[in-house]
């Protein structure tokens, strides 16, 4: 389409309506004339020429209005000029006299008629006020020349406009217009503000601009092309008008051409009314443009795309029926196509049209299609954003403002409004994913329980319009925020050395581990600092018993020995303080070729397992604890592979970030539409990398996880906590071990029914006494025999009997039956329960009703049990490993003593245990992650299972060791141009504080930047900059971090390959990361980072299969933008079972390289020789 310049800018009314006013002729000579130009109530323009260029006789020419001379002149040639006169109603004439001595008369003149009516083209600029008793209105025909407006005041506008048969050429008019159809104008370039009606007639409009609606009231054949509409166009049905023409409900020929348009208002066709039934056969619409260039959101057929954010900025087709075939929202309209972006609105007179395209009120996750109402509810005392899609109908507009009132407060927008568009097509899709198109606000954390919150657009500013802003309200809602929860989660780290043959032994620490909770859970989950409780326990020496070495083997055997010690703690309120815990069990699983970042096994949930090296994994097998994705063959990226749900249609927040960081929140538009950044961001539940975030469906999931967990009576399985302590006399034995799975038939219905079984010999006992506060009954009482499935019990069923000196205890006899702690549907479970005997018991019997068969035999010694810890010696002062030994009463026949180990940091004011239960007499631990403390005491308690001993060695002190500072961002060696903006990110930890939230960021050339937690941006001056983080512990000890930067007028690039940068994404996590699964298509992933320059390159990747030829994956010109990250994305089929080369590198480059060097790397694939799909392990 082209672009029309209208050829003048007018403020002028228009209510038309009928007196045709005559012009009559009083005389007519060759070589003069004089005209009426502009005709209208109260004021003439006239215009004058001659030419008497042959009579030299002549001495004078008057020019006369009304018989009187309004000029004299003495030339004999006058070329047109004009002269305005104020006039009342009636007739007027003008004329030219010529005086000359023989021959003096009229060379030329008019009559004109003087009443309601405008007509002509003016002159001069005009100005009209009508009063109480002024008519309606009424305008013949005008056409209007550059640098003339006319400008209409109080005139009523409930009349209608008749045309006869005219064109209005470069008008502008904003009232309301209604064309019959003895009309047959044609409109040209004209500006409409206000209601354009067509009632059954054919007008024609080209390049004009509608501001307000237009009405196709019936159908006609008026042409409609070029033209801007801020407002929509309306096809309206009307059997009343006595001008009867085919309804649009109708079956005609008769139909409007509309093609080249563009619609530039928040809608474009409107049906006549969502009840008016479709019309027969879709009303044909040409190509024209509808807010989107690409097309991608007007040609399909849903209603509005689902409300999606910032994919609804399109002017919709409104009031679609129901289409009674489908029962869908039908389509009255068949769109021809979409055309890109040639016109924009040039009318400066009235201000633009705003509009809210959409908003989004929430916290961590934000979803484009939930229903407010069905998502997790706001939490207090946590940040919260607001982000809104303001559209203008210009092309783009500057200068609004926009602000937040929170009960009754100001808030600005985090970075200022920024520039509005139209269309997006025009910004790009990184500026859209990063939040430069949307208004966003941050409001900090709100302890009330509602906040009334208004949106304010202020369009003062705009004074380039001639319309005068406003300060309107365009939103409004009242937040509701739920109290935070009422118990903490407790979280223990606990770190394995697992000891045992072909396994490598490095003690793995739980620094990393615990950084990354501190950092990522207030990130990512409702949950502040204060709302979990972060133990670190020495790393444990674990030497297998069993001697396993399969990975599955070693966790199962791990988690059995810490699910133990858990049910134990949840029924010692005084020690674990809460039910509501979480095991992270940190081992080194990638060595020892176990392979994977983390695992969480089906029956203990509870307890986790990951890689120290991996610690992004725990918010994955947080999420399995959970409950997500814990079915058979049902990990996210077996489901969705290769790695997951991609993030899309949705905005991350991230609230431990600043406002204004560039990271605190990112828009994830679907793939599939034009401005969306594709920058391969993955679920937490998929195979996570470091681009994972939570979709809205994992954050649902974990919010109903912690509230009931948090806030819920705790339930752990089937079984309740109760409260309750040790009657006097009594002793409370805690008891737990693995079950089993079987099935069985029962005749003669052939039913088949599934239970669990306790494992012989597996079952652990220890006993408790007042250290309990809680007990945990057996998960089900024994039905009698007549209810059960076959009659006969079943290997489901047991008896617990206790024995004292005179022979079994028959008060104190249980029937129990053992049912599934999970889901039921597992080959192994766990059991656990509590029971109260007499401390006078001297034997423990659990038998199997079915056939009589112990599954356990416990009998207490005959000598007093007593336990001793006999080094380290008190006032010890720690070194990197301590070994704790101890010894007990010899054990007799069929004995087995096991010892809980707790610590205290704070001299016995409160303790924490150690993961397992040991054996044997001593236990190796790693004390790095023991705080700085004079006062460090180890606790056993031991148990034959029958009866306890405990003692202490305290004293023991551990030096203050220093903080671990890091820093992110910036890289060493990064440049930028003056004015860029720096990220700076840093982290820092410390053993006794955890993370250090308050540090200070240094230049050596500018001084202190900023106070921080770690993040903030700011602009650094020109010269090369030493950039230093520094923190201080508790314990007054300063440690810092440090890189070097450069900001210069003539930066040089410095792209460059390292390993980290490619990711392959595969069915099987839990190989190494550089491994190709063969057969199928793997999916790979390739970083490409950038320092703080705008760099252009083409990248081309190849890949090479052992002893074959290299082929392309990739060749294509990119752009990256300053210190950003692009991610792209490679298919690889790998066919060759001897490996294969990436090799990427960087061409054409521009600015040019300061050292091409590294413009070249090549990464080395494994190809899998198996394929097997791993459950529930990652």
């Amino acid at each position: 389409m082209k672009t029309r310049i209208f050829r003048t800018v007018l403020l002028i009314g228009l209510l038309i309506g009928g007196l045709v006013s005559s012009v009559v002729p009083v005389q007519a000579v060759d070589g003069g004339s004089c005209h009426f130009y502009f005709i209208s109530p109260g004021v003439v323009h006239v215009s004058y020429e001659y030419d008497l260029s042959g009579r030299a006789q002549v001495q004078q020419v008057d020019l006369l209005f009304d018989n009187q001379t309004v000029l004299s002149l003495s030339n004999r040639v006058q070329p047109k000029i004009y002269r305005r006169f104020e006039v009342g109603s009636g007739t007027h004439t003008c004329a030219i006299k010529v005086v000359v001595p023989e021959d003096p008369g009229f060379l030329a003149g008019q009559t004109a008629e003087v009443g309601k009516v405008f007509r002509g083209t003016p002159a001069f600029s005009e100005s009209f006020t009508a009063g109480p008793d002024t008519p309606p209105l009424q305008i013949e025909y005008l056409r209007i020349n550059p640098g003339i407006s006319l400008a209409f005041t109080g005139f009523a506008s409930d009349t209608s406009l008749r045309i006869e048969l005219s064109t209005l050429d470069g008008s502008s008019i904003n009232t309301d217009i209604e064309m019959r159809p003895e009309s047959g104008l044609t409109f040209q370039e004209c500006f409409f503000r206000r209601t354009v009606t067509v009632v059954g007639a054919s007008p024609t409009f080209i390049g004009n601009e509608f501001y307000s609606t237009v009405e196709l009231v019936n159908r006609s054949e008026a042409v409609l092309t070029d033209n801007v509409f801020a407002g929509p166009l309306w096809f309206q049905n009307d059997s009343t008008r006595l001008t009867r023409h085919p309804l649009w409900t109708e079956e005609s020929g008769l139909n409007p051409l509309i093609s080249d348009n563009n619609f530039v208002g928040s809608s474009s066709l409107v049906w006549d009314d969502y009840r008016t039934p479709l019309p027969p056969t879709r009303i044909p619409i040409g190509e024209n443009y509808y807010g989107d260039a690409s097309g991608k959101l007007t040609t399909t057929e849903r209603p509005n795309h689902g409300g999606l954010f910032l994919t609804n900025r399109y002017a919709k087709i409104g009031n679609r029926p129901l289409d009674p075939v489908t029962g869908q929202l039908g389509m009255p309209f068949a769109l021809a196509g979409v055309s890109e972006n040639g016109l924009e609105r040039t009318d400066k007179a009235l201000l633009p049209r705003f509009w809210l395209a959409g908003s989004l009120v929430g916290q961590y996750s934000l979803s484009y299609t939930f229903a407010p109402a069905s998502a997790p509810p706001l939490m207090r005392d946590i940040p919260t954003l607001l982000t809104f899609d303001l559209v203008t109908s210009d092309r783009r507009v500057s200068g609004v403002k926009v602000w937040l009132e929170v009960d009754g407060a100001k808030f600005l927008p985090v970075g200022g409004v920024p520039l509005l568009y139209r269309d997006l097509n025009e910004v790009g899709a990184s500026a859209v994913s990063r939040g430069a198109t949307t208004i966003n606000f941050v409001l900090p954390p709100s302890s009330e329980a509602t906040q009334e919150v208004a949106l304010y657009l202020d369009t003062t500013g705009l004074i380039e319009y001639e319309e005068a802003g406003r300060v309107s309200k365009i939103w409004q809602q009242t937040l509701n925020y739920r109290a935070n929860f009422p118990r903490p989660l407790f979280i223990t780290i606990a770190p394995i050395q697992v000891w045992m043959p072909f396994y490598n032994r490095t003690a793995p620490g739980s620094a990393s581990s615990a950084a990354w909770l501190e950092q990522n859970l207030p990130a990512m989950l409702p949950l502040r600092r204060a709302d979990f409780i972060l133990h670190r326990v020495p790393t444990v020496r674990y030497i297998s018993p069993t001697g396993l070495f399969t990975r599955v083997g070693l966790l199962n055997e791990l988690a059995t020995l810490n699910q133990g010690v858990t049910s134990m703690l949840n029924l010692m309120g005084s020690i674990s303080g809460s039910t509501s815990r979480f095991d992270v069990a940190v081992v080194p699983l990638a060595a020892g070729n176990l392979g994977g970042d983390g695992a969480s096994l089906p029956l203990r949930r509870q307890i986790i397992f990951v890689d120290e090296a991996k610690p992004s994994a725990i918010m994955h097998e947080l999420g399995h604890a959970a409950g997500m994705y814990t079915g058979i063959a049902n990990e996210q990226y077996q489901l969705y592979p290769p790695s997951g749900i991609e993030l899309a249609g949705m905005t991350m927040f991230n609230p431990t970030e600043p406002p204004d960081s560039r990271f605190a929140f990112k828009h994830f538009l679907l793939a599939d539409y034009p401005y969306a950044a594709r920058d391969y961001w993955f679920d937490v539940m998929g195979n996570s990398n470091a681009y994972s975030w939570v979709i809205p469906s994992t954050y649902q999931g974990f919010y109903e996880y912690l509230l009931g967990r948090l806030t819920l009576p705790t339930v752990a399985g089937r079984q309740v906590v109760e409260a309750g302590t040790p009657a006097p006399g009594m002793v409370r034995l805690s008891m737990y071990g693995p079950t089993e799975q079987f099935r069985y038939v029962c005749e003669p219905t052939n039913e088949t029914y599934t239970r669990y079984r306790l494992l012989p010999e597996a079952i652990t006992s220890f006993e408790l006494g007042d250290l309990s506060d809680k007990t945990l009954p057996p998960l089900a009482p024994i039905p009698p025999d007549f209810m059960q499935p076959c009659g006969a019990p079943q290997q489901d069923r047991y008896q617990l009997i206790p024995y004292d000196a005179d022979g079994p205890a028959f008060d104190y006899i249980q029937d129990f039956a053992v049912e599934p702690a999970g889901m039921g549907n597992q080959a192994r479970d766990f059991w656990a329960a509590t029971f109260d005997l007499p401390e006078t018991v001297t034997r423990v019997r659990i038998r199997r009703q079915q056939d009589g068969t112990d599954v356990l035999d416990l009998r207490r010694g005959t000598a007093p049990f007593a336990s001793q810890i006999i080094a380290p010696a008190p006032g010890t002062v720690l070194t990197e490993t301590l070994t704790i030994r101890w010894e007990h009463t010899p054990l007799e026949e069929g004995q087995t003593v096991r010892h809980l180990v707790l610590f205290s940091t704070d001299e016995g004011a409160t303790w924490l245990p150690l993961p397992i239960l040991a054996h044997g007499d001593e236990l190796v631990l790693a004390t790095e992650s023991l705080p700085a403390s004079e006062g460090i005491v180890f606790r056993t308690i031991s148990s034959d299972g029958l009866r306890r001993a405990e003692d202490s060695v305290g004293g023991l002190v551990q030096a203050n060791l220093a903080p671990e500072v890091k820093i992110i961002a910036p890289i060493a060696g990064d440049v930028s141009l003056p004015g860029q903006r720096w990220y700076l990110k840093a982290e820092a930890y410390d053993r006794e504080d955890g993370m250090i939230t308050s540090g200070v960021w240094s230049s050596s050339l500018q001084g202190e930047l900023a106070s921080s937690n770690g993040i903030t941006e700011t602009t650094l001056i020109p010269g090369e900059h030493r950039l230093t983080y520094s923190v201080t512990d508790t314990h007054g000890l300063t440690v810092s971090a440090a890189v070097e930067v450069e900001v210069t007028d003539t930066p040089q690039v410095n792209l460059g390959w390292r390993e980290g940068d490619l990711e392959v994404s595969g069915f099987d996590p839990l190989m190494p990361q550089l491994r190709l699964t063969p057969g199928i298509t793997n999916h790979l992933l390739l970083n490409v980072s950038n320092s703080g320059i705008t760099v252009t390159t083409r990248v081309k990747v190849e890949a090479i299969p052992a002893g074959g030829t290299a082929f392309t994956l990739l060749d294509e010109m990119v752009t990256l933008e300053p210190f950003g990250v692009t991610r792209l994305a490679l298919a690889l089929r790998p066919e060759a079972r001897a490996g294969y080369q990436i090799r990427a590198s960087f061409n054409e480059t521009v600015p040019a390289e300061r050292d091409p060097a590294n413009d070249v790397y090549t990464w080395n694939l494994a190809v899998r020789q198996t394929v097997f799909v791993p459950l529930l392990l990652r």
